[in-house]
């Protein structure tokens, strides 16, 4: 059996407590929480959404976010953040890692086995060099292997730089 939800960034002017008792509400069984940075740039749309801001994630609101889940009986699928960590502007592309590194934290204190994101590219070079940059940066594994029991995921979307190739793996699944 597989569950049908969302993903949070669809009510992005709305609580964390009222995404829970939309998708309640409408028959979701789970979400997928943004959790973009409190300043953010990005102006894409559903860029820069924040359901749960990690930088002040503490026991109180963990607490808080589990009783939602009991409470709306919806659970949460993944926490996502999607920048593009390649970025050819090296500043920004610290700032998303370390983001992401947070958003992996914010997973593990929440109980949770999946954090959503882009791998990126730096669209103004080569195939080449966004594989060898990958490898240099190598936060995926490396991040996963601070987890217990959990794992990332390489999206589909990441195949065309042959990631699951270099990363060593059949099924796009690093597992810790």
């Amino acid at each position: 059996m597989f569950s049908i939800g969302f993903v949070s960034a669809i009510l992005a002017e709305h609580t964390l407590e009222h995404v829970f008792q939309y998708a309640s509400q409408n028959g979701f069984s789970c979400i997928e929480i943004m959790c973009w940075p409190s300043v953010n740039q990005d102006t894409r749309r559903y860029a820069g959404v924040c359901h749960i801001d990690v930088d002040s994630l503490d026991a109180d609101t963990i607490a808080k976010i589990k009783n939602y889940q009991i409470k709306y009986k919806v659970t949460i699928s993944a926490l996502g953040y999607y920048p593009n960590p390649l970025d050819g502007d090296s500043a920004k592309s610290m700032f998303y890692i370390d983001h992401i590194i947070k958003v992996i934290s914010a997973c593990r204190a929440l109980d949770l086995p999946v954090m959503n994101t882009f791998v990126g590219r730096d669209h103004t070079r080569s195939v080449e060099y966004n594989i060898d940059r990958f490898k240099e940066i190598d936060c995926w594994r490396v991040q996963c292997a601070r987890l217990h029991h959990h794992f990332l995921e390489i999206s589909r979307s990441s195949e065309f730089l042959g990631l699951p190739r270099v990363l060593g793996i059949e099924d796009n699944k690093v597992r810790t």
